[in-house]
């Protein structure tokens, strides 16, 4: 590629196949993600997945990851705009990883296996966008465009990835899981 070209392109393809929701084929996106709570904490419109209620916390889960992967999605306020969050925001992978947006603290605090992460930034600005890249050698974390967290994990992570929305009125589009990253 060269620098300036107006038609320059990129394709990235996962070697174990992935998902690109988008929340605006029906309800086919159910057969990747999963929600916890009632469905009328839950609403599908315009393309974006939205958590009503904020007197709950709701969660969306996929299957099981038994291979590297990747996570990227969006997130806005259910009111219009950049999101608003009154309470804790968390990425989770089964129990060996916990990424999590501290309301409280306008801050992001990381887990590994039970040990605190550092974040290689402070950032301090509720999250607009996520990636999650996860495998034994690696774990990547960027949140809106910037990486939070780095990490060695040495050992296999492969398990449920959860988005979990705290007790916030929060949606997310463009929600892409991508294994064999």
């Amino acid at each position: 590629m060269h620098r300036g070209e107006p038609n320059q392109s990129l394709t990235i393809s996962a070697l174990g196949g992935g998902e690109m929701t988008t929340f605006s084929e029906g309800e086919t996106w159910r057969r990747t993600w999963q929600l916890s709570g009632s469905p009328e904490e839950w609403r599908v419109d315009s393309g974006q997945l939205s958590h009503i209620n904020p007197a709950q916390s709701g969660s969306l889960s996929s299957p099981q990851q038994d291979k590297p992967f990747a996570l990227s999605c969006e997130l806005f306020s259910v009111a219009g705009g950049a999101p608003q969050s009154a309470d804790d925001f968390t990425l989770s992978v089964g129990e060996a990883v916990s990424l999590k947006w501290s309301a409280a603290a306008a801050a992001w605090r990381g887990t590994l296996a039970g040990q605190p992460l550092t974040p290689t930034v402070e950032q301090s600005l509720v999250p607009q966008s996520c990636l999650l890249i996860c495998s034994p050698s690696a774990l990547l974390f960027y949140a809106n465009n910037q990486l939070i967290f780095s990490a060695t994990p040495g050992v296999a992570v492969g398990q449920r990835v959860t988005i979990s929305t705290g007790k916030n009125a929060l949606g997310i589009q463009n929600l892409a899981l991508v294994r064999g990253a």
